[in-house]
């Protein structure tokens, strides 16, 4: 565990303070009811990207939101992960999927 504690860096703990905060405050009062309904709702997306937290890695004129590295995306999920929702985790992370393409 050390060992990858190394990783990281002071960047990369901004990150996840960010994120952090962002779940305890955006995520965690609604999960249940959430996950209970099985969706969450689209305006979860547009407070993400405004707190910086989508497209991590990407440059912003391709909808990215920081120029950070694999570790930084690394610290973001982990603290995504504490919702307790893969399926929301996923959800948020799609950009993910979109942005390679175009970046590249």
């Amino acid at each position: 565990m050390v060992a990858a504690l190394s990783y990281f860096d002071e960047s990369h703990q901004l990150v996840r303070d960010a994120v952090r905060r962002f779940v305890e405050r955006e995520i965690l009062p609604h999960i249940d009811e959430w996950e209970e309904a099985e969706e969450f709702p689209r305006e979860l997306y547009l407070k993400a990207g405004a707190a910086g937290i989508l497209g991590i890695g990407y440059p912003e004129r391709y909808g990215g939101s920081h120029e950070g590295d694999v570790f930084a995306k690394v610290a973001a999920s982990e603290e995504l992960m504490r919702s307790g929702s893969g399926g929301l985790v996923a959800g948020l992370g799609s950009l993910d999927i979109g942005l390679p393409p175009i970046v590249k």
